[in-house]
Formats: structure tokens, C-alpha cells, sequence
């Protein structure tokens, strides 16, 4: 895949992407100096002895071929990405930033430059440079990645640009562990990171109500590929929408070799994910979380199922994605709510084994990529080494038995995020009558979970109908409960059983 760098002219293309390409260590084209070698004549040149439309059909054709190779840092011409061709061709290929700079700036750096034809005093005297700015700034706004370099040398920009922007692709630890690629911009140069996974494209992208008209209508428009929508919510999470899937796989032809995507939530990857494991006696997909919940914890295990009456994920399969491909740029569409949602399942991982995680984790939206790759990073590891949950894997349980049973006793209403850090305080108070956590646990969760914008209670929540509701969780030893409690940040201790009075003890603690 490649890194594209566009913006205004003077915002820094050329200097910042040699830097990334030496960072990189690959090769770096400037679409510009490209033409010049090709055509022996200067932009300035080619622009008055050809004229501005026969400069950019050069242009066209010199990205349409840079953008079918691979492993370049490729900086365009301000004008380039003004033809909607060259734009998807470089996005198709990898991510593309967007350089900003101020009219101030521009002008200091590019002072005495006589080689930008489009640059040099408009007929009225006014600076040609404001004139364009403002005809293109919808076209530069409309970029998810987006690098502002006033002020800053090209060194750190092209670190800014390195911290956000290419894929990650952390290698996987073991065969069952799925493979992932985490990048802005992924989705756009999806059928190139499926070609590079050895899978095709899929035949039917699986989504919801809720995200089929933010991205599934343009993720099957740029695929070719029909979309199935079912109804959004964990109410819909059931064997009645499996019949939809399964009626949807048959009426679309899907045989077994065929592959299915689901771009949702964690509600929407379980139930396309089981439709998948069950279809055929299983067929391959491909997951693309589009919430932030998703992206750091449902996508990664495995584990799909839909609920029934009774409780929750009681039927299911093990049964991982061939690829979880994760774009933070859908973020940008998500409610405040669903971010404050997924920060809980991050905490969780901090509290699990990641100690400066669970206290760095900020509450604005983006989650910064270092961070978020470390929250994914701890469930990688724990499911690399425990696949098929016969112990470790279990520590991921913390605060989802009493959060499991908030949550069905408020009838899936409440957000899952929100039932598991209510689930990960009251837990922290079982692990403290049990003498296994300092007293002052509780105190850390539970400012952290407020400073993070989540709730710490379910006030008039009747504890022996959450109660009830654990009962019927999975996560028994012998007919009895085994917990994941946390001991400290970075510390919890699984297969955990404790007596009634206490289990009763701590589920009241949040919801008196």
C-alpha cells in the first residue's frame, strides 16, 4: 500500500514525504518532478506551452499508474486531487493526508518561488495564493486525514503523519489468532488489503439499519457488492435474524467458498459472524467494526453468537474473522454516547494488563492511535494464548458478569459499554469483601469510569432481578459463578468463585 501526502501548494508535500519515505524505507515519488522527468520541461513550462488542461490529463494519467504500485510515499500537485479519478485511484491505494497550512506561512515559504504558475499576482493585484485557498478549502476539508504543519518542522510533521496514518498490522501470534489491519482510510483501499490477505472480494457486505446509510450504500457502490440491512440493536440479536442472513445468503447464491463482510458494531459482527460459522457449515468473513467498542474489543476474539430470552450469547461458536479490518475514520460518525461505550471495554484492557493505559485513557474523541492500539493489543495477546477460552482468555470476563446482568435486567436497553463499567465497579468491590483488592479500588474505577463520561450506577435497578439474570450467565465452574475480579490496575485474577451475600453485596453497591 502507499501514502499519499496532497494540499495546498507549499503546505509541505515534498519535503515532509521524502522524510516519511526515509522513515519508511521505501520510495518516494513527487507527481510533479514525475512529469518533469518524463516530459524534460518544468511544470511553469508544460503550463504555458501546453495550457492548464493538457498539464492535467499528464497528470491523470502519472497517478493512475503510481497508484498501481506499491510501497511508495507519493506527493501530488495542489491541483491533482480537483479530478475525483486521481483522488479515488491514491485512496484506493493507501491512506492520503491532507497537508494545511495558512496563507501567512505559504507565502513565507514559498517567497520569490517563480515556478508555480497557478501562484504568481492575479490581474488585480490581490495575492492569487487567498483566492485559491478559498476555491479549494471544501476539497481539503473533505479529507479524514488531516495534518496541520504551521509552526512545525517537517521532521515532526512527518512523525505526526507516521503516528496516524499507515496501516497497522501487528503480526498474528498464533494460527487461530485472526489477522488485522488497523489504518485510517481502510475502507476505501479495502479490496487492495484483501488482495495482499489472499481473500476475495466479499459477496455480500451484512449491516444494520444504523450503519447502512453512513457507509454500507458507499462501501457497496465502490465494491460492486449487494448489501443485506437488518435491524440495528441487541433486541434484533436473535435466531429470528438468523433466518433473515441465511435467506439473504441463499438469495444472493453465497456457496462455500464465498466471503461475507459485516461492517457494524459488536451486535451486527456476533450475528453476521454466527450466520457465517453456521452457513453452509461455514463460510469465511471478514469483520469491519465501525464502533470505537467493536474496533478494540468485539472484533478481535472469535466469539459470535446471538442471544435468547434466557440470556445473553447463549448460542454461539468460536469462529474468527479471516480479517478484521478497522478504520478509525467511521469513528468521526459515531454518538458521544457509543465512544464513551467503547472507552469502557479500553478500560477494562488497562485494568486487565495495561496499568498506564487504564490511567492514560483520555475521554475526547479520537482516541489517539497509540492508545487505541495498545487496548487492541491486550486482547490480542490474551486470545493469542488462549484461544478457545480454557483459562486466561476468562480475565477478559472481568466486570461482564455483574455488567451482563445489568444489562439484561434493564432489558438491553442500557449500552453494553455502560453495563460493563457499572460491571467493572461492582466487581472491584466483590474482589475488595473477597480481601483480594486493596480498599481504595473501587475509588480509582470509579473516577476514572466518571472522568472517562460513563455512568457508576443503575439507581432503582432491582438487585436480585440482576441477580436472576447472572444466573444464567456461561461462566460457571460446577453450577457456580466464576468471576474475573480485578486486584489492581493491570492485575485480575480469574476463576474466581465467592458466596451469594457477597455477589448480593457488591451488585447492590450500584444499584441502590
Amino acid at each position: 500500500m502507499n501514502l499519499s501526502l496532497y494540499g495546498p501548494p507549499g503546505s509541505g508535500k515534498t519535503t515532509v514525504g521524502k522524510l516519511c519515505a526515509r522513515l519508511l524505507q521505501c520510495d518516494f515519488v513527487d507527481v510533479d518532478a514525475h512529469i518533469e522527468s518524463a516530459t524534460g520541461s518544468t511544470v511553469a513550462e508544460l503550463f504555458a506551452s501546453e495550457g492548464e488542461l493538457r498539464f492535467r490529463a499528464r497528470e491523470r494519467a502519472a497517478i493512475l499508474q503510481l497508484a498501481q504500485r506499491d510501497n511508495l510515499v507519493i506527493a501530488t500537485g495542489g491541483g491533482a486531487l480537483l479530478d475525483a479519478a486521481n483522488r479515488t485511484a491514491l485512496e484506493a491505494s493507501g491512506p492520503v493526508v491532507c497537508l494545511r497550512a495558512s496563507a501567512a506561512t505559504i507565502r513565507a515559504r514559498l517567497s520569490g518561488d517563480r515556478t508555480r504558475p497557478l501562484l504568481q499576482p492575479a490581474a488585480a493585484g490581490a495575492e492569487q495564493l487567498e483566492q485559491l485557498l478559498a476555491q479549494r478549502q471544501q476539497l481539503y476539508d473533505s479529507f479524514a486525514l488531516q495534518q496541520p504543519t504551521d509552526g512545525l518542522a517537517p521532521q515532526a510533521v512527518a512523525q505526526r503523519i507516521l503516528a496516524e496514518a499507515p496501516a497497522w498490522q501487528p503480526q498474528p501470534a498464533s494460527g487461530s489468532s485472526p489477522a488485522l489491519l488497523l489504518g485510517s482510510g481502510a475502507l476505501q483501499y479495502l479490496p487492495r488489503a484483501l488482495q495482499r490477505a489472499g481473500l476475495p472480494l466479499p459477496a455480500l457486505i451484512v449491516t444494520d439499519t444504523n450503519v447502512a446509510p453512513l457507509w454500507g450504500a458507499a462501501l457497496s457502490a465502490q465494491l460492486g457488492v449487494p448489501v443485506c440491512t437488518v435491524p440495528a440493536g441487541e433486541a434484533h440479536k436473535t435466531l429470528a435474524t438468523m433466518h433473515l442472513l441465511y435467506d439473504a445468503f441463499l438469495d444472493h447464491g453465497l456457496e462455500r467458498s464465498s466471503v461475507v463482510l459485516a461492517l457494524g458494531g459488536g451486535v451486527l459482527g456476533d450475528m453476521a459472524g454466527f450466520a457465517a460459522a453456521t452457513y453452509m457449515r461455514g463460510v469465511r468473513w471478514i469483520n469491519a467494526p465501525t464502533t470505537l467498542l467493536a474496533m478494540v474489543d468485539a472484533s478481535l476474539g472469535g466469539k459470535v453468537g446471538v442471544d435468547m430470552p434466557q440470556g445473553k450469547n447463549l448460542v454461539g461458536a468460536f469462529h474468527p474473522p479471516a480479517l478484521v479490518v478497522s478504520d478509525p475514520c467511521v469513528l468521526a460518525t459515531l454518538p458521544p454516547a457509543q465512544h464513551a461505550a467503547g472507552l469502557a471495554e479500553a478500560l477494562k484492557h488497562g485494568l486487565i494488563a495495561d496499568a498506564e493505559l487504564f490511567a492514560e485513557l483520555p475521554a475526547a474523541a479520537p482516541l489517539p492511535r497509540a492508545l487505541l492500539q495498545r487496548a487492541i493489543q491486550v486482547k490480542l495477546d490474551i486470545v493469542a494464548r488462549d484461544p478457545l477460552e480454557h483459562g486466561e482468555r476468562a480475565k477478559l470476563n472481568v466486570g461482564h458478569t455483574i455488567g451482563h446482568g445489568i444489562e439484561a435486567a434493564c432489558g438491553y436497553t442500557l449500552p453494553h459499554g455502560f453495563a460493563i463499567g457499572i460491571g467493572l465497579l461492582a466487581e472491584a468491590q466483590l474482589a475488595v469483601r473477597l480481601q483480594l483488592a486493596d480498599q481504595a479500588l473501587p475509588a480509582t474505577i470509579r473516577a476514572r469510569l466518571l472522568q472517562l463520561g460513563l455512568p457508576v450506577a443503575q439507581p432503582g435497578l432491582p438487585a436480585q432481578q440482576v441477580r436472576a439474570a447472572m444466573q444464567r450467565d456461561k461462566k460457571k465452574q460446577g453450577g457456580q459463578l466464576a468471576f474475573a475480579l480485578p486486584r489492581a490496575p493491570g492485575l485480575v485474577e480469574y476463576g474466581v468463585l465467592a458466596n451469594d451475600a457477597d455477589i448480593m453485596a457488591a451488585i447492590e453497591s450500584v444499584c441502590a
